[in-house]
């Protein structure tokens, strides 16, 4: 394993911890995240004049896409075949208050 990928496993861990939720868990809602910033990127960039404007709207990538992906429950809308209702609910039931910033720190873990 690289230096960078044990930094990474390791920031992950924390932040998954941080969040109750697993390792797996969170790295199934990194792809998904992605994935559907893949499907939505490009009718979310036609709202903006240009793409310095859009980048403008948000602190950095990792805001812009866990906002523009998890708001709306869009990432349960393009990845419709995985179990996601974790990201929305607590094991007791309760709505997830932090979902945004949940998607923020799994993006951020990357950047070690």
């Amino acid at each position: 394993m690289s230096d960078y990928q044990a930094r990474y496993e390791k920031r992950l861990a924390e932040v998954s911890a941080a969040y109750g939720v697993s390792v797996d868990q969170a790295k199934t809602l990194r792809d998904a995240m992605y994935r559907t910033w893949g499907e939505v990127s490009c009718d979310i960039m036609d709202c903006f004049e240009t793409e310095a404007e859009l980048e403008a709207a948000f602190s950095d990538e990792a805001e812009m896409i866990a906002e523009l992906t998890l708001d709306a429950d869009r990432v349960t809308t393009f990845c419709p075949k995985l179990d996601l209702d974790w990201v929305y609910k607590l094991d007791n039931g309760k709505r997830r208050m932090d979902v945004i910033a949940l998607g923020e720190s799994i993006l951020r873990a990357s950047r070690v």
